[in-house]
């Protein structure tokens, strides 16, 4: 029997930064939601469960933009953080009784650009390591910024910029959300924190966050990639 292959998407954020009315991830591109194309990238993938984390109050309408989704989803209210959230969705996979040996990959919902290799080689890490997580290397000057004023220059070989999706077998995830009180901003960031080796997997530079309205600049040239 193959190993189950679970996905958060993380979705639970109102989006203040992006300046509307409505979550950001229910803002239209081509008369497709940034929400529902993340979500369509997992179809190749198939995963056996998905959890769908939103904005309390907004469940009927996230409902309704993933309903051409073609595998198994839920949509649950998130929490008041991004931790709170996954830990949620986690909590209701272990519910579910899935697996401990699962593996759980945790995307964020405004990440639409993403590349089926890179998912796979983090399927394979979880799969051989436990854990594994995206990475994409910095590549201009990284100078530190203190009140207004350029101070010292960090070594851009030691800083990358993590991505999603970040995955761990359900146990791992599990064990962890549950033992921590504090909030971490990722599931990289947390695994740490409990000294689990993540496996870093190189991923590609259009994986990119959509918070502002800027950005969405850069998605509507990017939309019609394929």
């Amino acid at each position: 029997m193959e190993t189950p292959i679970l996905l958060i998407i993380t979705a639970g954020g109102l989006g203040k930064r992006f300046g509307k009315p409505y979550p950001k991830q229910l803002e239209k591109i081509e008369s497709q939601s940034i929400l529902n194309r993340t979500a369509r990238f997992f179809q190749a993938i198939h995963p056996d469960q998905t959890i769908v984390t939103c904005p309390e109050g907004f469940e009927k309408q996230f409902q309704m933009d993933l309903k051409d989704v073609s595998y198994p989803l839920k949509v649950i209210p998130g929490g008041a953080t991004r931790f709170d959230s996954v830990k949620k969705a986690v909590n209701r996979l272990v519910d579910d009784m899935y697996a401990s040996g699962s593996i759980v990959l945790v995307h964020d919902g405004v990440r639409p650009f993403l590349r089926r290799a890179t998912v796979e080689r983090i399927i394979r890490g979880v799969e051989e390591c436990g854990a594994a997580a995206p990475f994409v290397p910095i590549s201009g000057t990284i100078r530190r910024l203190k009140e207004e004023e350029f101070r010292e220059t960090v070594d851009r070989k030691e800083v990358v910029e993590v991505t999603t999706p970040q995955g761990a077998t359900l146990g791992i995830f599990a064990h962890c959300f549950n033992r921590q009180k504090l909030s971490f901003p990722d599931e990289t960031t947390l695994l740490h924190a409990e000294g689990v080796p993540v496996l870093p997997v190189l991923d590609w530079h259009l994986n990119i966050k959509i918070t502002t309205q800027a950005d969405m600049e850069t998605a509507r040239v990017l939309w019609g990639m394929r």
